[in-house]
């Protein structure tokens, strides 16, 4: 199923996808992201058992808290009820089938309050069973009110009021992210003067770089980013000061920077433009927030491009990064 055109084509507009060149979902026989053993995936299918009206897929980066990293529903079932007739399971991957299907909300008039509210029922929207399930494979749903939380992006603002109503994503973050598309001259141009040395990720400074990445947050990432560098394609540089300790890194797929995190803006100002000068493309992609006043500003000001994302949490707001240190974000893939 992972590897069926028809999904491909439903997932082929998410920003996981985008971010990594097409490579998230296994066609072609190549090695996809998602076989990462942290994500888990859900497709559900229509009556016929093969067509997919819907996809998630989840990184669990801790016991209690997860990253949504795709939530896709065709449109033509953006606002319906659905019915489940059967499930399968093969590793982390699990295929719903609908018996059923309507169109609107679930219609519970006449059950009264307590259990139109707290029932179970066997209808549901389908945000809320790819949200459901997802869940129940990564963190699981017990206490998932109380003491978890899951957090998702909604690059564009697509289906937004679905994912929030139906899908339990009540909390929105207090950055205001953006996908943003420059020219590489305005990112290459970029100055600063705070590392005496950029070298390019290797076998032999990779450790460097995961050990850097847990002082940005108190979450490990190491399998995270050890699958992500393997990604063919995914290169980098990190930066050192005069002691060869390391003051920041980048990384990129294609023409899209993946992540830019450095201890100061000086730092994140040569590595994104040692990053660009290593890119034929005439305009590059990456995301970031308005948290930065200085030339992240800038940057978004000369955009030939900007889409406003959404980012949504089920419980609270994310505490355990750094996020003065995340100039660009792992949108799509990661938490930051």
């Amino acid at each position: 199923m992972l590897s069926s055109p028809q999904l491909a084509h439903l997932v082929e507009g998410s920003s996981a996808n985008r971010a990594l060149c097409g490579g998230f979902l296994p066609t072609n026989n190549n090695t996809a992201f998602s076989n990462f053993e942290d994500i888990y995936t859900v497709t559900i299918v229509d009556t016929d058992g093969k067509s997919p009206i819907a996809f998630g897929a989840m990184n669990m980066y801790s016991v209690k808290q997860a990253y949504c990293m795709v939530g896709e529903v065709a449109e033509k079932y953006e606002n319906s009820t659905i019915w489940l007739d059967d499930v399968s399971t093969v590793k982390n991957h699990t295929i719903l089938k609908i018996s059923r299907c309507e169109e609107g909300k679930p219609n519970h008039n006449g059950l009264g309050m307590f259990i139109a509210v707290f029932g179970e029922h066997d209808e549901k929207p389908v945000e809320e069973f790819l949200m459901e399930w997802m869940v129940n494979k990564t963190i699981g749903n017990n206490c998932l009110d109380l003491t978890k939380n899951v957090t998702l992006d909604v690059v564009g603002n697509r289906n937004l009021t679905g994912w929030r109503d139906n899908a339990g994503f009540m909390v929105s973050d207090n950055q205001r992210y953006v996908e943003v598309t420059c020219k590489r001259k305005d990112i290459e141009s970029l100055t600063g003067a705070s590392a005496t040395e950029i070298s390019a990720i290797s076998d032999a400074n990779k450790e460097t770089l995961i050990e850097y990445d847990s002082q940005c947050t108190m979450i490990d990432r190491s399998e995270y980013l050890n699958a992500l560098l393997k990604v063919n394609g995914v290169n980098g540089v990190i930066a050192f000061d005069e002691h060869k300790q390391p003051l920041g890194y980048a990384l990129r797929l294609g023409t899209q920077i993946l992540s830019c995190y450095a201890n100061s803006e000086e730092t994140a100002r040569q590595l994104l433009s040692f990053i660009a000068a290593s890119i034929s493309d005439d305009e590059i992609t990456f995301y970031t927030t308005y948290l930065f006043a200085g030339f992240m500003d800038e940057l978004i000001s000369k955009a030939t491009s900007i889409t406003p994302v959404s980012r949504l949490h089920t419980r609270t707001l994310v505490k355990q990064v750094k996020w003065e240190k995340i100039f660009c974000a792992n949108v799509g893939l990661h938490l930051f």
